[in-house]
This record gives structure tokens, C-alpha cells and sequence, in this order.
């Protein structure tokens, strides 16, 4: 579950928002006084550090622009943007756990900073820690009621601690701020799957396709609502079309191969569990089906060492005996 967060992102707007969002921010928030003549001195200090950062991640040199912003910091301690912008690289490599460090500290430094809440709760919600995530995204929205992104992604760590009707609540006001917000319909949907409300499902799943055709997610899931409906052949298009658009794209196969499952055709349900196993190999839950379907090829031992590994990534499986 937690590596589905953000993922599509789907939860969020985190490459875009820091151009837009920061610095309009920068401008209109009273309490950053970057017009004082400390500041501007400080600046001038470290904005030839931040230029070459900034142009080493544009190259792709990710280690030699942490070193540009980490003397960027050292010459002026106290200049918040320097440690936003090492943040944002920091979240962007995937190390969340420096990112909210340096997000803190500037936060520390300007409590107004409205990136900072934002990709601190990014980072949070990276990390599946869902409540600092909505604490973030909630100050987000206090300081910029106006930003669709915040309560998209406010929505998604509602979604994840299974808090559903704030989860609609939150992608509701995302799409009355932004009509086209495509991946908050998607989640709409997957909330009413879960409600096994499967006509507002489609409903959902279908308007996030209509406003963007390649949205591979909304093919997938909408494929599982068709076998819930055991309208079959739509699943197992969809689902194959959600591949075709994105052939990494792990969900897709499990859910494929979960379809073929309940089909019989359990060689090709190995098939793709085992590549949704080649793509994400800490989900226990496609060890645990494709022991299932092992068990129903006669192929006991191939199920065992399976279900041994799903026990290994989730212990409490084990109290479910799920051997048997």
C-alpha cells in the first residue's frame, strides 16, 4: 500500500509546483521579508551556489548540486531557500527522510513557507506516515485554501488510513478548484470500488480517461471493476491496454494476472504475477496469489517458498496460517 502512494502522481503536482506555487508565494507572503537588506546581502551570498544547483540537476549531477547547496548553506545559515532547494532534491532522489529534515528547518525559518508544508507532507506521505502527511497538508491549505494539489494529496493519505468520506471530501473540493483534475476522479473511483459501488466507479474511472487517454491507472482499475461485474473480457482489455501504455507498471499485471486467476487460466496468471514480482519484489501480496495458483497447478513446493516470502514481508500473515 505504501508504495502505491504518490506514485501516481498522480498524488501530486511535486515537479510542477515548486515553479509556480513558490514563487508566486514568495511574493505575496507578508512574513518573508526577503526585501530587507540582511536578506538581500545573504542572497547575494549564496544565489551563485543555488544558479550552479540548479543548473547541475538540469545535467542531471545530482551529487555535485547537494554540494552546491550544501555551501550555499554554509555561507548563510539562515537562508531558508537554500535548504528548500536541497530539500526538493533530496525528496525528488527518494531520500524523504533528509528532504522533511531540510523542509523542518525551513519551516523553522519561515513558518509561512507554503512549499515546505506541502512537500513536507510529501515526503511524509513517501514514507507512509499518513497523519504528518495530512498535518502538512492541511497547514497547506490554511495558508493557500486556493491550491487543488494540497487537498488532491490531503485526499490520498485520507484514502490510505481508509478514512474514505474525508478522502471524497478532499478530492471533491481538488476538482471543484481544478474540473480537470484527472487523478482525483481516479481516486473517486477506487473509493467507490471499495464501497463496491461499482456504477459510480465506472462513472469515475471513465470521466478520468475521457480527460486524459493515456491515464494507464484508471485502466486498470477499471478493468477490476469489469471482473467484479464478471464482465471479463472488458477487464482483460482494459488491463491490457493499461500494459500496452505503461509496461512497468506492476498493479496492472497483479490485477491481470488476479483476473486470470478467477478465470482458471492459471499458467497465465503465473506469468504475471511473477513479472509484477520482477517489478516490485516487496509486495507480499503477489507472492501470497501466485502461491495461490501454484497450489492449483499442483506445484505445492513452488506455493510454499511463496508463501514463506509473503510471510517474510507481512508477519501477520502467518497468524492466518495461510500454508494451509
Amino acid at each position: 500500500m505504501k508504495s502505491r502512494f504518490f506514485i501516481i502522481l498522480v498524488f501530486s503536482l511535486i515537479f510542477s509546483f515548486c515553479a509556480s506555487e513558490s514563487s508566486r508565494n514568495d511574493s505575496s507572503n507578508k512574513n518573508i521579508d526577503e526585501n530587507s537588506e540582511s536578506i538581500k546581502l545573504e542572497s547575494e551570498n549564496v544565489l551563485p551556489y543555488l544558479a550552479q544547483g540548479a543548473t547541475y540537476e538540469r545535467l542531471k549531477k545530482y551529487k555535485k548540486a547537494l554540494k552546491s547547496y550544501n555551501q550555499a548553506i554554509k555561507a548563510s545559515p539562515k537562508y531558508f531557500p537554500s535548504y528548500f532547494r536541497r530539500g526538493y532534491l533530496y525528496s525528488y532522489l527518494g531520500k524523504h527522510k533528509k528532504a522533511i529534515t531540510d523542509f523542518t528547518k525551513v519551516i523553522n525559518l519561515n513558518s509561512n513557507y507554503i512549499p515546505a508544508h506541502y512537500f513536507r507532507g510529501v515526503s511524509h506521505g513517501r514514507l507512509g506516515e499518513y497523519n504528518f502527511a495530512i498535518r502538512d497538508f492541511n497547514k497547506t491549505i490554511e495558508l493557500n485554501p486556493k491550491f487543488p494539489g494540497a487537498y488532491h494529496d490531503l485526499g490520498i493519505a485520507y484514502f490510505y488510513i481508509n478514512d474514505l468520506s474525508k478522502a471524497m471530501k478532499s478530492f471533491n473540493s481538488a476538482i471543484e478548484l481544478n474540473p480537470k483534475y484527472t487523478s482525483a476522479f481516479y481516486y473517486k473511483g477506487l473509493i467507490f470500488t471499495r464501497r463496491q459501488k461499482y456504477d459510480l466507479a465506472l462513472e469515475n474511472f471513465n470521466h478520468s480517461i475521457k480527460l486524459d487517454p493515456n491515464f494507464y491507472p484508471a485502466y486498470s482499475d477499471r478493468g477490476l471493476v469489469y471482473g467484479a461485474l464478471a464482465k471479463f473480457d472488458e477487464a482483460i482489455k482494459d488491463v491490457n491496454y493499461a500494459i500496452k501504455l505503461s509496461p512497468n507498471y506492476f498493479p496492472a499485471h497483479f490485477k491481470r494476472g488476479y483476473l486470470y486467476f478467477h478465470l482458471g487460466k492459471y499458467e497465465e496468471a503465473v506469468k504475471d504475477f511473477t513479472r509484477a514480482i520482477e517489478l516490485n519484489p516487496n509486495d507480499y501480496r503477489y507472492y501470497y496469489h501466485r502461491g495461490l495458483t501454484y497450489n492449483k497447478l499442483g506445484k505445492h513446493k513452488e506455493a510454499i517458498k511463496d508463501f514463506n516470502r509473503a510471510i517474510e514481508l507481512n508477519p501477520s500473515l502467518e497468524k492466518q496460517n495461510i500454508k494451509k
